[in-house]
């Protein structure tokens, strides 16, 4: 028997031992899926709605800004001598080159206000000054510019903010200075938010640096930064009725030591602004990082302390040259180390579209009824137009978008360890179990026994020998021993 029982026993071993190294490698190696599941509401939150013209600069603003301004010439310029200033503008901006002679006699007009070179919140103020304004967007009071579930809303309901890529941009729900998230409780296109946006188009500058015309949308959670200007959200066409249905969903990522590697570090970009970390964020505080290295001064917002606002001589001469539109490679480097957050919420918006019918909306705005009941000057102007004129005014300015829930609901996207510690114990086991016959139990009686074993001869060592025994002992022994 003991011809067979040997080399079974060290088979059993050693598969046992096989066995129980990939259990363990498995476990340290951090295995995880990742689950899916559907979660029906009855009321959600309605995401903020970020959105930018894609012109930068308005004529109409920058015509008022440089009088404020007073600026050279402002005052009695031509046509073509502010589309020349908005051009080299734009150049700059861009990164595109321009004729030398215009490029010179802008910077000579505008550094010519001392207050451009000063640093401090005049760059800030001084896009702000070239933008869109939020009034004009919304404009088209004739045309229910806005509505939230049927409701009036209006620019008090939009919070600001200035890029230096899309200049001003505006977003409505932001939850910022006191106003409340809006609940959803109906999905569908007729309760969510319906806008009617003027993209000003006659205010525009044809040139080479801008192609587009529109608006860029982000559909984005309260709590996270809007970068508006990357690869995130959509655009919208002008004379096209774009359809958003929203689906949320909630990520939950896994921390150290699983891949993932998930973390939500306390940055200044996310304190100063009051948003959670996230990617984006992450980027954007590389950026601002590699702008006070070149540039000596940051950029738009005081987010470091003790470093000094950039100027707008500094913002032409060094800030926008540093952030072409491939991004530096410190910059790259510095985002590749930002980590994943644990959790965030992205949405995810399903996009159909529709055409007006231009000649029968123009008409339908001709009624004597809507004559009566509106008194604007932007429905005013659009009535002194020819029929001709109110279509391609409808084609080239109207933008049209509807943001709804496709249903209430979210997904959880959520990561689980394959293993645990209990799963690690129940597979380690049973290897032993199966191959050895041991168990818990069987570890218990053993460490029992050995205990005991302990014990015994722990007594045995101090027990002293009995009289009876030593008194044998000592009559044995001879009274005088021969040495």
């Amino acid at each position: 028997m003991a011809i067979f029982t040997r080399p079974s026993k060290g088979a059993a071993i050693g598969v046992c031992g096989k066995q129980v190294y990939d259990t363990l490698h498995a476990f340290y190696g951090r295995p995880f899926s990742t689950t899916l599941t559907r979660q029906r509401a009855s009321v959600m939150d309605f995401p903020a709605v970020t959105l930018c013209n894609m012109n930068m600069i308005s004529k109409k603003q920058y015509s008022t800004a440089a009088k404020e301004w007073q600026l050279p010439g402002s005052q009695n310029q031509t046509k073509e001598q502010l589309r020349e200033e908005i051009q080299a503008m734009l150049s700059i901006f861009s990164h595109r080159e321009f004729k030398a002679e215009y490029l010179q006699k802008f910077r000579i007009k505008v550094f010519s206000n001392p207050l451009f070179e000063e640093r401090g919140p005049n760059f800030k103020e001084f896009l702000k000054g070239l933008s869109h304004g939020i009034e004009g967007i919304l404009s088209l009071d004739w045309l229910s510019p806005c509505t939230w579930r049927g409701k009036t809303c209006s620019p008090l309901n939009f919070t600001s903010f200035v890029n230096l890529k899309m200049g001003q941009c505006y977003t409505f729900n932001s939850g910022k200075k006191g106003q409340p998230k809006l609940k959803s409780v109906v999905s569908g296109p007729t309760n969510g938010l319906r806008l009617k946006l003027n993209l000003e188009e006659e205010d525009h500058v044809s040139n080479d640096y801008v192609l587009e015309s529109g608006f860029k949308v982000l559909v984005h959670d309260q709590n996270e930064y809007p970068m508006i200007e990357g690869a995130e959200g959509f655009a919208l066409q002008p004379g096209t009725h774009t359809f958003a249905a929203l689906r949320e969903k909630r990520f939950k990522n896994l921390p150290t030591p699983y891949k993932t590697n998930c973390a939500s570090p306390d940055q200044p970009f996310n304190k100063y602004f009051s948003f959670s970390y996230s990617i984006n964020a992450c980027f954007k505080q590389c950026m601002h990082e590699y702008i006070i290295g070149k540039c000596g001064c940051q950029a738009l917002d005081n987010i470091i302390h003790g470093v000094e606002l950039c100027s707008v001589k500094d913002a032409f001469d060094c800030l926008y040259p540093t952030i072409p539109n491939d991004f530096p490679d410190n910059v790259v480097k510095c985002s590749n180390t930002c980590p994943e957050p644990c959790e965030y919420t992205k949405y995810e918006a399903k996009l159909s579209y529709a055409a007006p019918v231009d000649n029968a909306f123009s008409r339908a705005f001709s009624s004597s009824r809507l004559i009566t009941n509106l008194t604007s000057e932007s429905f005013k102007t659009f009535l002194n137009r020819t029929e001709k004129d109110k279509q391609e005014f409808i084609r080239n300015n109207v933008v049209s978008l509807d943001v709804f829930f496709e249903s209430l609901g979210y997904d959880v996207i959520e990561q689980k360890p394959v293993f645990d510690d209990w799963a690690l114990i129940g597979a380690v086991g049973g290897t032993l179990g199966l191959f050895l016959g041991t168990s818990i139990l069987t570890g218990l009686e053993f460490l029992d026994f050995l205990a005991s074993c302990l014990i015994r001869a722990l007594r045995r060592k101090r027990i002293p020998p009995k009289e009876e025994e030593l008194g044998e002992i000592n009559h044995s022994m001879p009274k005088n021993p021969v040495i």
